[in-house]
């Protein structure tokens, strides 16, 4: 399986980005925070508007994992940008 280990392509309707840290994308092969954004989003963190401002910001929503791009535009997920605990 040549494509062994990438989570796939976005679904349809969700655009998916990497960033770096002054959100900006990044190249293919470049490892970043994965973004997203939809209509299908939640607008936010039920109740929490400290953690919903630090991951929705400039129209995306950072999702805390890192990954990249390859050269056939699948995404990698290589680890967390933070613990969840």
């Amino acid at each position: 399986n040549r494509h062994g280990g990438a989570a796939g392509r976005p679904a349809v309707n969700v655009e998916t980005a990497i960033l770096d840290d002054t959100d900006t994308s990044v190249p293919a092969g470049t490892v970043g925070e994965i973004a997203h954004r939809s209509p299908h989003l939640m607008p936010g963190y039920l109740d929490d508007p400290e953690r919903t401002a630090e991951a929705f910001r400039g129209g995306w929503f950072h999702s805390g994992d890192l990954g990249y791009y390859d050269e056939f535009g699948l995404l990698h997920v290589v680890d967390r940008k933070k613990d969840m605990i």
